[in-house]
């Protein structure tokens, strides 16, 4: 349960985008960003470390030109979700892209770039992933003077 305001007049049922298979890519502007709390991915209950603290993700919505017509009234809007590996591709394609922080009005793509080693013998190899950021220009950016 949220108790920010605005996560609760604005959250949406964003579909997420599927990195099923290698050279998957989400690609698009962001339209939001919001952390959120991990959850285990069979029973929905909120994941945390050892130490009682929150494993955090970081949810993005991108504006993309894909379309599910099982969906109705797609609008293409495909939520990301930033943790692991992924973070750090992400954080990489930040610094590359020359910016200081991700911002809504910016540009992400994010691509399942290939299979890493599994942890362990049985598990799953980890997605790999490799990503652009191009900031919001100033055209993008969005001034609450120019709202009305």
């Amino acid at each position: 349960m949220t108790t920010d305001p605005n996560e609760f007049l604005l959250a949406s049922g964003v579909p997420s985008f599927k990195f099923d298979q290698i050279g998957a890519t989400a690609k698009g502007p962001i339209e939001s960003l919001d952390m959120m709390q991990q959850k285990d991915f069979t029973t929905g209950a909120l994941l945390a470390w050892e130490d009682g603290r929150p494993k955090m993700q970081l949810r993005i919505v991108l504006a993309t030109d894909q379309r599910d017509p099982t969906i109705a009234d797609d609008d293409g809007q495909r939520a990301i979700y930033v943790k692991g590996q992924m973070q750090q591709a992400v954080r990489d394609a930040i610094k590359i892209g020359g910016a200081a922080k991700i911002e809504v009005g910016g540009t992400l793509a994010v691509r399942y770039d290939s299979d890493g080693e599994p942890p362990k013998k049985g598990l799953n190899a980890p997605k790999q992933y490799r990503a652009k950021y191009e900031p919001p220009t100033p055209a993008t950016a969005v001034d609450a003077d120019d709202l009305f």
